[in-house]
């Protein structure tokens, strides 16, 4: 009788220099077939291997159904602060972070983005529920796409975490009717409270801790 482990199958095929163990399994409508590691000549070798197999599946099943219902709040609710790991990636890329770019996506993030979609998995976003949420808002176009970009910003890091495998098109239509209605302040305390701004020779804007004095972003 064969020996199985999930969806796994073992086989033993026999050749002049021995027997060797392999698998086979069905990968959608293909059937693979693969040496049960490296030479295998043992029974207990290829159970062993198709054992192994099974479990980075069931490991690799559960993180992804843990990441599918991170909710947005749970992934982004640090997003655009001091300290976190994607502003200090983006700064080693080259990308010029001034203070009104970092500042004004927190703040559509805390005041709009959060409260509304907050609870939702990613998975749950939709672009008519985000096209109808920003009709809604009194801004003008302007604020309405810079909010969007925030939101899309935050899909790229879920992308790039492995929560979602495609960005979805967040564009809004044409011809929305124009309201010259502010974006909102925000409420952001103690955002960046370690930090001040300072000009360069040059003019372009730094971000410098206060306590050491030392920049930490370009």
């Amino acid at each position: 009788m064969g020996v199985t482990a999930g969806k796994y199958h073992l086989f033993k095929r026999s050749r002049k220099s021995g027997d060797f163990y392999y698998c086979w399994f069905w990968q959608g409508n293909e059937r693979i077939i693969k040496t049960c590691g490296r030479a295998c000549t043992g029974k207990r070798e290829g159970v062993a291997f198709l054992e192994d197999l099974l479990k980075q599946e069931i490991t690799g099943t559960k993180r992804t159904i843990a990441l599918q219902s991170t909710t947005i709040k749970g992934f982004a609710k640090d997003m655009f602060t001091e300290g976190v790991p994607h502003l200090a990636r983006w700064a080693a890329k080259g990308k010029v972070l001034k203070r009104q770019t970092i500042i004004q996506p927190r703040r559509h993030l805390t005041a709009c983005l959060l409260p509304k979609f907050g609870k939702l998995r990613f998975t749950e976003i939709t672009p008519t529920a985000v096209e109808g949420f920003l009709l809604e808002q009194r801004f003008s176009n302007s604020c309405r796409n810079t909010i969007r970009y925030t939101l899309k910003l935050v899909m790229r890091e879920a992308k790039r975490a492995g929560i979602i495998e495609m960005l979805p098109e967040l564009n809004l239509s044409n011809g929305m009717a124009r309201d010259r209605t502010s974006c909102p302040a925000g409420n952001s305390p103690g955002f960046f409270p370690t930090m001040r701004m300072s000009l360069s020779v040059s003019g372009h804007a730094r971000m410098i801790n206060r306590k050491s004095g030392t920049q930490i972003l370009p």
